[in-house]
Formats: structure tokens, sequence, C-alpha cells
């Protein structure tokens, strides 16, 4: 069998619900006038809510916007995809060609104008899989984005489930998503410009933190660590040494550790990375 086929024991699924359920669409706009939008499920009703929400970050001034993607299940189609690159990839640009076994076809062109002129930059996990790969490579050679995560999973194409005897499922690639200019999409996956080392567990923790709390901002804060500094010592105290030995007193006690704060590393790291990009982009000041 080719690459992508693959044997279960039962239909199978696009997300575990159980170990990940799958999360909506959301968007807000975080410090520093950086949009986020985490997509949630590959459908075609998405692309009105997309429009909608770039139209909305441009008015309040956005500049960048980081699409996440590491919670979109590996469902929908690559129809859906080209459909929604077309909110950011112009008029009559190539997008994505498919393949099929009887051949590459003509390359799928966009259709309007982008909404908004906003620099993306794609968020991806070890999750992120099936068509929405084919939209991140689409916008990162079209669109001029770039990919900041883990290498996807490549299975940019369109499945068909085969049920079999025993309640067993073949799962078979019917088309592929050809983008030239990334040779082996399918099925080695889209590498990143810009790694991220952050383990799944980690990353699906700040996923649902960020679902349950209805806000993803709030883990991007750091707290503060103590430490010793002028004010501390003019007061005649060490706020370090304190703080070690509260913590000896309390395992002695056998008081648990308070659990850090979950956080966001990846997220975080993506906001830095445009931040810095600010920084190089702007102008120098002269001097008196």
């Amino acid at each position: 069998m080719g690459p992508g086929t693959g044997l279960s024991s039962g239909p199978p699924e696009e997300l575990t619900e159980a170990e990940f359920p799958p999360l909506k669409f959301y968007s807000e706009l975080l410090p520093g006038k950086l949009a986020y939008i985490r997509m949630g499920r590959l459908q075609a009703e998405l692309v009105p809510r997309m429009e909608s929400e770039l139209r909305d970050f441009a008015q309040l001034g956005a500049r960048h916007l980081i699409l996440d993607l590491r919670a979109t299940p590996s469902g929908g189609t690559l129809a859906d995809a080209a459909g929604l690159a077309g909110c950011f990839i112009g008029e009559g640009s190539p997008i994505f060609a498919m393949r099929t076994s009887e051949g590459t076809g003509a390359p799928l062109l966009g259709t309007r104008a982008p909404t908004a002129r906003l620099r993306v930059l794609l968020l991806t996990g070890p999750r992120t899989a099936g068509p929405v790969e084919a939209f991140a490579a689409a916008l990162r050679v079209r669109a001029g984005a770039s990919v900041l995560g883990s290498p996807t999973r490549g299975e940019a194409a369109d499945f068909e489930v085969v049920p079999l005897q025993n309640g067993r499922a073949l799962r078979l690639p019917t088309r592929l998503a050809v983008v030239p200019e990334i040779p082996g999409l399918f099925p080695k996956g889209l590498q990143p410009d810009v790694p991220c080392h952050v383990s799944r567990e980690a990353g699906d923790a700040a996923l649902q933190q960020a679902a349950g709390d209805g806000r993803v901002a709030p883990l991007l804060v750091e707290t503060e660590r103590p430490r010793l500094n002028e004010a501390a010592l003019v007061a005649g105290r060490n706020p370090e040494m304190e703080l070690w030995i509260q913590n000896q007193l309390q395992k002695k006690q056998g008081v648990a550790p308070a659990p850090a704060p979950v956080r966001d590393e990846a997220l975080r790291l993506a906001v830095d990375f445009l931040t810095a990009l600010d920084a190089l982009d702007a102008r120098p000041v002269a001097l008196p």
C-alpha cells in the first residue's frame, strides 16, 4: 500500500475526543496589536467567519496575525482548504494543485482579493494534519507566511474510508495536495521555519486552559520570580533566600508545592518572534 494508507480496528477518528476534544473557532486581539485566531474545524462555513474577523482586525490596527492550527482536526477537504486560503491569496494566484490516480490537475486559483494585508504566522503542532496542511503550505508559498512550531503529520490529502469485515476500516488517500515549492508535502509534512520544542502534553494543556478560560492573553504573562535587588537590600531582606526557606519548611511539613501556572510557550515564542520582526523593520532614528 502507498503512503498515507492505514488500517484501523474501527472507523478512524479525526481526533480522539476523550484525549483531546476539538476546539472551536476563537479570535482575540493580543497586546501589541497582534491578531490571534484559533481555527477549529476546517469547513466551508469557516470562510465568511474568517473574512469578518480579518476585516475587524484590520480596523483595529493589527499588523500581524497568529493563525493557530494546533487544535485543527484532520477533517475537512482540500476544497475547503483552498477556499479558506483564498482569504489570504490574491485573485488569479495559484493556491495548490490536486493529484489523483489519473494525474495532477491544474492549480486551483484564488477567486477574490485578500481580505486584509496582515503578516501571517502559522502556529503548528504535532496534531496538525490533513487538508489544513495544504492550506498552511499555500500560505507559506503564496502569501509569505512563516511557520512556527513542530513538523506537521504529512496528511495533506482527501481520504476515503472503506469498511472491512470484523469492524475494521481501510483509510485511503484519494487526492493529494501538490505545492511544487514544497516537494514531499505528502507524506513528509510541512517543516517549520522556526522550530519550537514544546511537548504535546504542555501544548494540549495550554490550549485546553485557553478554551476553558475564554482568553489567550493570560497564558502569555510570566509570573515574576522573587529576586534580590536594591530595594530588598535597603529593606534588609533577601527574597530569594526567604522563598527557599519557605519551600524547605513546606517540604518538611509534607505540603505539596503549588502547581506551576499553565503557560503557552509556543504562543509566547510566536509573539516574541513577531515583536522581533517589528523591531528589525523599524527605521533607525537619527540622533541630534
